[in-house]
């Protein structure tokens, strides 16, 4: 039972084990888009930058996808009880939120994408061409 693990620290934390419960509950089916940010906020009485971090730490648990533009989308549906390995993970030990994780994440990515990128072939520009046309027309298709 949730109850049993250790009581988050921030109240991030209290409001992303909430959108878990929430999304536990079988309202929502993977590919749906969740309310915006703003109404999370009102509905919880908190503010649209504690909702921020705490779908920062759903994305994070691989839950959530954030679409600039577009809105927060189930990508996966959790467990019906948050496991307590993975809500541990999303909890800061040494003081690390999900805002450092995603700098951490930035950076290194960054990186090695710049490797990445010095060590492109022609053939693998033409396959990247292609990919993202693929994800062009896949978003142009109305679900």
């Amino acid at each position: 039972m949730i109850e049993t693990f250790t009581k988050p620290k921030r109240l991030y934390q209290e409001i992303g084990l909430k959108l878990y419960e929430e999304l536990s509950d079988s309202r929502f089916s993977v590919g749906d888009r969740l309310p915006p940010e703003r109404e999370i906020a009102e509905s919880l009485g908190v503010s649209r930058a504690v909702v921020r971090e705490a779908l920062i730490m759903l994305e994070l648990m691989e839950l959530v996808e954030v679409r600039k533009g577009s809105g927060i989308y189930l990508i996966k549906q959790p467990t019906e009880n948050l496991p307590e390995k993975e809500f541990e993970s999303s909890v800061d030990k040494d003081d690390v939120g999900p805002f450092e994780m995603m700098q951490a994440r930035q950076l290194l990515e960054s990186h090695v994408a710049e490797f990445a990128a010095t060590q492109a072939t022609k053939k693998d520009i033409i396959k990247m061409r292609d990919a993202l046309e693929l994800e062009k027309q896949n978003i142009e298709v109305p679900r």
